[in-house]
């Protein structure tokens, strides 16, 4: 598993986050393979997200910056995330763990 279109049991293109529930406000997926979140960029009312363990990259978390609700990132344990800069342009990000 690598990216968002390849989380199993989610009827969502990866391309359209705007798929995903519009109330949708956590998802969490610790301790998963996957490696990218970026297809979640344009979610409406994510609030938080919570990528402790799972193999995302600093590159897989690319656009997340773009998400005008997300105040609560988790990243602990992701050892593939290198770099956080992206993150910088967010209006809304608070809590970065």
């Amino acid at each position: 598993m690598g990216s968002c279109e390849e989380i199993p049991d989610v009827p969502v293109d990866a391309t359209d986050a705007a798929l995903l529930p519009r109330t949708l406000e956590v998802l969490d997926l610790v301790g998963t393979a996957v490696g990218s979140v970026a297809c979640l960029a344009t979610s409406r009312a994510l609030k938080k997200v919570v990528l402790n363990g799972s193999n995302v990259t600093s590159a897989g978390i690319l656009g997340l910056e773009r998400i005008a609700t997300l105040e609560e990132l988790h990243l602990v344990g992701t050892t593939e995330v290198d770099s956080v800069a992206s993150l910088a342009t967010s209006r809304a990000l608070k809590k970065l763990i």
